[in-house]
């Protein structure tokens, strides 16, 4: 046996050393990896540097326990875990996978933070003194050890801004010292100064009764609503009637268990006096309170609370103020008054718990407000592209997948819509804020306009904003990205902010021309937004009052506003659809309740590219997306042809048309939709060049013949790489131009679409010893066949997997393959070394 095994690993090695030999010498479509990319966890400056490399993403919603995540991550059936159900771990779950060598835990405190909120409705409730009261009875020794896990889960802080995470205010020293200095006279942990505020309240303590009372001698009754499995609610109660017993003030303490799927009820009820839950990951059936800049406006219909220099200072910040320094000074000043106001109780500032397997992994970004989920641009597995990451995003007590695929944004939650539709702009993850706004898809210049009018519309301060969009980016079905899609996105579902008084365009809302698409006037009713909003999640521009895309140029776009607000840029960075899907229905025929209601979904016509799409979706399970290998930021290196220096590189590319997500399947009956009789059609008809480059340059050196090869969907650029200087890295862009139909408002028409390809040549001179890397066939990048499973829970050790959908038949656009002389060589070679092994074996 001893000596068999020894055979087995000369076999194996001999296998080994003949394949790297083929990658130096003449090897097509392998994937060369920076080096900056062989770090588990990257700087998140290099966020979306390199990718995308992973060949899909499956996000899983179809866990209905934590316990469940739990076991499948210990088991390797998900690489990450999303940060929602993390935070709900036990301790004992995090300590387990923080002392794993093959675990990287994101726990860095983040933007959100757990509180009380007081409804100011009512007496006591809206007397500061009571406020003050229930703030001095809150111990941030038990709030760290009981309801935090001891610092697990966040760190006590009952400041109003947390400076870990927001530097730009927690470099004014005078801020924090003031928002201290309020917090320790008046809302720091001391029972005995909250008797006091709750006599400076107008209460009455009753000794014959044991509690306190009103003026006229009624018991006061608190009814205080603690979320089910938030942060260990049982410490939230005890924590209360403890330290409130202390003061005699226990047994005016009602309080009422709800689930947190009834978190949106309960606050609009108004029947709460004291409510817990959590900013961030907690609230998505309700507005922020906080932006990544700082705090918002609160919400009156929530508490009813109202204080007018606090939303003056807060509108002034985002609307008004010309400079983030000016707007900085306002959000500070705002921040003193919140928290000599205390409109709700903040006990501390969370952390983003999100494991994610290193073991052969790498590439993960971090970010304060969504862990190690904010970009997978990076994320690959090992040396190759062709790999998959599972990702767990658990639903926690919401209807999964926490948004209604019935909505025209059925994609479960804003993680995955984001990955496949573009702003004109973006934030890196170390800076995720309107400070850190950087160009995307647009570059943009900002003008200052005094004393003009603009189509009639008369500025005397404002404000002209300029985005130039870039010339190569495409949608999945190959139609350009332009600034008509930006103009048609902000005006067809932001219209801005539905609002009948801010309406620029014309005073009859019922019939409001919002521009020219495809050479079709599109008008927009919308007298009936309101009542059926679509659900995108659009915000405002405040004072917008013209945008014009001109004739001459549809890359760009001039926005005008009355308004020389700092945040009109950040406001102005909307997420952007294409008309040519959207234009065929009234925007509130998105909405369910309309009585026309249309479902994109079921047809898979859905936005992507950037650089994901949709390619599977289960409305019980998960959904599946892939690259899209167009995408204008495509790594050249990531489809690497190494030849011999002086040789000639033939480049192979297939060209297709992605029209549609291929498939959906709803939640009635688990039946397949089809999407489309042909969601992905090969392209025979394109036209084009292909162009080389110095890598790290966008000067073309040569423009080159783009060859279609007779009869199939593929087209072949010939480098001679003679004039290459040896041992570098050259890009090969590849531009072809082809037409097809696309139907807009009954009207059909042939329209040009865009295939771009990035390729990379690397000529090498034999006499030089390169870096060799594992051969990856990047063509499995897209056919290699995905299938969303269904994990059902076990112990570690025995866990099942099931199989639960068999839909992915038909094969996407692929990138190239590696040549057949390639693989014939190749075949060849491991042949005669498996022949020459067996015969030294033989002859032992």
């Amino acid at each position: 046996m001893k000596s068999k095994s020894i055979y087995f690993k000369i076999l194996l090695l001999g296998i080994i050393v003949l394949l790297g030999g083929m990658i130096v010498s003449e090897a097509a479509g392998v994937f060369v990896a920076p080096s900056a990319l062989k770090q588990h966890v990257t700087p998140a400056i290099d966020y979306c540097k390199f990718g995308p490399y992973l060949g899909s993403i499956i996000f899983l919603w179809n866990y209905t326990i934590n316990t469940q995540i739990y076991e499948c991550f210990l088991s390797g059936n998900i690489q990450l875990i999303n940060a929602l159900p993390a935070s709900q771990f036990l301790s004992s779950c995090i300590e387990t996978l923080e002392k794993l060598p093959s675990v990287s835990v994101y726990d860095e405190v983040t933007y959100s933070f757990i509180f009380f909120q007081f409804n100011f409705k009512y007496y006591p409730e809206n007397n500061v003194y009571f406020r003050w009261a229930i703030a001095s009875l809150i111990n941030p020794a038990c709030v760290e050890s009981q309801i935090l896990c001891n610092g697990l889960k966040g760190v006590p802080n009952g400041l109003y801004i947390c400076p870990a995470v927001f530097p730009c205010l927690a470099s004014n020293t005078t801020l924090i010292s003031e928002l201290y200095s309020i917090y320790s006279a008046h809302e720091s942990y001391c029972p005995k100064r909250a008797c006091q505020y709750l006599k400076d309240a107008g209460l009455v303590y009753n000794p014959s009764l044991g509690e306190w009372t009103y003026p006229n001698g009624t018991p006061v009754v608190i009814p205080v609503y603690i979320q089910e499995d938030f942060y260990n609610c049982k410490a939230w109660i005890s924590m209360l009637e403890h330290n409130a017993c202390e003061i005699h003030f226990g047994k005016n303490l009602e309080i009422i268990d709800y689930p947190g799927s009834c978190l949106g009820t309960d606050l609009s009820s108004l029947k709460y006096g004291l409510i817990n839950f959590g900013y961030l990951s907690y609230t998505a059936l309700i507005a922020d309170y906080y932006s990544t800049l700082g705090p918002l406006a609160p919400i009156v219909e929530f508490n009813c609370y109202v204080n007018s220099t606090v939303n003056a200072q807060l509108s002034a910040a985002y609307t008004k103020d010309p400079t983030y320094s000016q707007a900085l000074v306002n959000l500070a000043n705002a921040l003193v008054d919140l928290q000599w106001d205390e409109p709700w109780v903040i006990l501390g500032w969370t952390t983003c718990i999100t494991p994610a397997i290193t073991n052969n992994y790498y590439g993960y970004v971090a970010s304060p407000d969504e862990g190690y989920t904010l970009t997978y641009t990076d994320i690959h597995e090992g040396n190759t592209i062709t790999g998959r990451l599972v990702e767990a995003m658990g639903t926690c007590g919401f209807k999964a997948p926490n948004m209604d695929i019935l909505y025209c944004n059925f994609y479960s939650s804003s993680e995955i819509w984001d990955q496949g539709v573009p702003t004109p702009l973006t934030t890196p993850p170390s800076e995720p804020t309107p400070l850190g706004l950087q160009p995307y898809v647009a570059n943009y210049k900002i003008i200052h306009l005094y004393n003009v009018t603009i189509n009639g519309h008369k500025i005397i301060n404002g404000t002209e904003i300029i985005f130039c969009f870039v010339h190569n980016a495409t949608w999945i079905n190959g139609m350009p990205l332009t600034a008509l899609d930006y103009n048609f996105s902000i005006w067809y579902f932001d219209m801005p902010g539905y609002c009948p008084n801010n309406n620029p365009l014309g005073l009859n809302i019922s019939h409001v021309y919002i521009g020219n698409y495809f050479g079709i006037p599109v008008y927009v009713n919308y007298s009936e937004i309101p009542n059926y909003a679509m659900k995108i999640v659009y915000g405002t521009m405040p004072s917008l009052v013209y945008s014009c895309v001109p004739a001459n140029n549809i890359y760009e776009i001039k926005l005008y506003f009355n308004s020389t607000a700092a945040c009109l840029l950040s406001a102005s960075n909307e997420i952007i659809v294409p008309p040519c899907i959207y234009l065929n229905y009234k925007p509130c025929q998105y909405n369910p309740d309309y009585p026309s209601f249309v479902c994109l979904a079921y047809k898979g016509e859905l936005p992507g590219g950037f650089p994901w799409y949709i390619y599977e979706w289960n409305y019980s399970i998960g959904a599946i997306v892939k690259p899209f290998v167009g995408n204008f930021l495509w790594n050249p290196l990531a489809c690497t042809y190494n030849v011999t220096a002086g040789s000639v590189a033939t480049i192979t590319t297939k060209i297709t048309q992605i029209i549609a997500s291929p498939y959906i399947v709803v939640a009635s009956n688990g039946t397949v939709i089809k999407t489309a009789p042909k969601p992905c059609c090969p392209i025979t008809n394109a036209t084009g060049y292909a162009e080389v480059w110095a890598y790290g340059s966008t000067t073309p050196i040569e423009k080159l013949n783009l060859i279609h090869v007779k009869g199939t969907d593929e087209y072949e650029v010939e480098v001679n790489t003679s004039y290459l200087k040896p041992n570098e890295f050259y890009v090969v862009f590849i531009n072809a131009t082809y037409y097809a139909p696309i139907t807009v408002m009954g009207h059909t028409m042939m329209m040009p679409h865009y295939a771009y390809r990035w390729y990379a040549v690397y000529p090498y001179s034999p006499t030089v010893i390169t870096i060799t890397t594992y051969v990856s066939n990047i063509s499995s990048l897209i056919s290699c066949a995905s299938k969303l499973t269904r994990y059902t829970y076990a112990p570690a050790s025995l866990f099942s997997v099931t199989v639960n959908s068999t839909l992915l038949t038909y094969t996407p656009p692929s990138v190239p393959s590696v040549s057949s002389a390639v693989i014939a060589m190749i075949g060849i070679t491991v042949v005669l070394a498996l022949i020459g092994v067996a015969i030294l074996i033989r002859f032992k």
